[in-house]
């Protein structure tokens, strides 16, 4: 499968990024993987239940699904959403092995 891997935090930069990613995506067939990753301190996750934690993972992926079928729509491209909670290099990694992305995409602070 010819992908690109986008990388997304939602900040401005970020989302420039995916769409840029999209655009590329859309002019050369590409099918598009979105990928959020994120961590919580252990200090917030020990002043919460597990069930807080699994219910903020639950929301970041309904959030990038949705995310997903909005940038499918916009370019008419397959786009697959990947939320995970982890390190974003190792999120990476997992990805690039399981996809082979020709290209990764992401937005960065100077």
């Amino acid at each position: 499968m010819r992908a690109i891997l986008a990388a997304t935090n939602y900040t401005g930069l970020a989302e420039n990024a995916v769409k840029y990613a999209a655009g590329i995506a859309r002019q050369n067939n590409y099918k598009l993987i979105l990928l959020n990753d994120f961590t919580i301190s252990v200090h917030v996750e020990n002043a919460r239940s597990a069930g807080w934690v699994d219910e903020l993972i639950n929301e970041n992926k309904i959030l990038l699904e949705s995310k997903a079928l909005l940038l499918a729509d916009e370019y008419g491209i397959e786009v697959f959403a990947k939320a995970t909670f982890s390190f974003i290099d190792n999120a990476i990694k997992k990805l690039v092995a399981e996809y082979q992305p020709e290209l990764i995409v992401m937005g960065m602070e100077e």
